[in-house]
């Protein structure tokens, strides 16, 4: 069952080492866009960082759970800039708060029906199993808007993905490659 964990939890490399200031794209209306497809305008994962305070960011996660229909899951977390960083501790109100989306362009309808109930239970669960309580962070290296995103989990290294600041109003989906 492809879930958000795989992206949270699977070994990788590590960034690059030139640090870039976390949220300056996002306050120019853009949005992190995992191995963005520019042709079709697809994001394998993307995460939306809104500052709110001096130092608070709202963090909307998207993950896709299914191919078709086009599903994908929603989790939004509380975070600060801490060292360079996007932080957010992942809680049970944050994990009862996940819902399913069918992505379009510009769009997402929330996905309602016995299979996306039972697949929102199974992701719920393995959310409070493997992520209550922990602190993730999102780190950015590079220049412009073509980085590498190192994501940690209680300081422990997970993933690092290459990601593509996107303008917010581009049309772009979160959307899982179909394998051909």
């Amino acid at each position: 069952m492809p879930l958000l964990l795989p992206f949270i939890l699977a070994a990788a490399g590590s960034a690059s080492a030139t640090p870039v200031d976390p949220i300056a794209l996002a306050k120019s209306g853009r949005f992190a866009c995992v191995n963005a497809d520019s042709a079709a305008k697809t994001c394998t994962a993307s995460t939306v960082y809104t500052p709110d305070k001096a130092k608070s960011v709202k963090v909307v996660k998207r993950t896709p759970v299914s191919t078709d229909p086009a599903v994908i899951a929603v989790v939004e977390l509380d975070g600060t800039v801490e060292n360079g960083a996007i932080c957010a501790t992942v809680t049970a109100p944050n994990v009862a708060k996940i819902w399913l989306a069918e992505s379009w362009p510009d769009v997402e309808i929330p996905y309602r029906s016995p299979l996306g109930e039972s697949l929102l239970a199974r992701l719920r669960a393995a959310y409070t199993e493997k992520l209550v309580g922990k602190r993730l962070c999102d780190r950015f290296s590079g220049d412009g808007p073509n980085q590498t995103m190192q994501t940690t989990v209680d300081g422990a290294a997970s993933n690092s993905f290459p990601v593509q600041w996107v303008d917010m109003k581009a049309g772009y989906v979160t959307q899982q490659r179909r394998v051909r």
